[in-house]
């Protein structure tokens, strides 16, 4: 099959599919006459398994190494499920600071920012939502 048709069956775009390509995530056939990619079952399978574990949000670094055999796929899910805890947690946190903020009332220019700020930094920065922030402007 070609990209277009690949990229119908996968869900994934022929976009993605090139980029995969150039990560090594998968190596289509050429076809020998006119070197256009031909996708086989195989690449299909290898797509929609790639597509599932994105939409999972996991770094193509581990996708990689499942798909290459140096990473179990259980391993991998375990670490990406830590990940998005993780994320969760610091996500939560900033839910709950926006909350705060809105109950305030507060309009802009009324916010005193840098109250805000000192408690933005005062946030372990293990767990904490702005930890990446406050670093960024350091």
């Amino acid at each position: 099959m070609n990209i277009k048709q690949a990229s119908q069956r996968s869900g994934v775009s022929p976009q993605n599919i090139r980029y995969y390509e150039r990560e090594g995530l998968l190596c289509p056939q050429r076809n020998p006459d006119n070197d256009y990619r031909e996708y086989s079952d195989q690449d299909l399978y290898i797509l929609k398994l790639i597509r599932i574990l994105r939409m999972l949000d996991m770094p193509l670094e581990d996708i990689r190494a499942v798909l290459n055999g140096t990473a179990a796929l259980p391993q991998a899910l375990q670490n990406q499920e830590q990940r998005l805890q993780a994320q969760t947690e610091k996500l939560q946190a900033a839910i709950r600071f926006c909350r705060d903020l809105k109950a305030s009332g507060k309009d802009a220019g009324q916010l005193d920012v840098d109250a805000c700020l000192t408690r933005m930094e005062s946030i372990p920065p293990s767990g904490g939502f702005f930890a990446g922030w406050v670093d960024d402007y350091k």
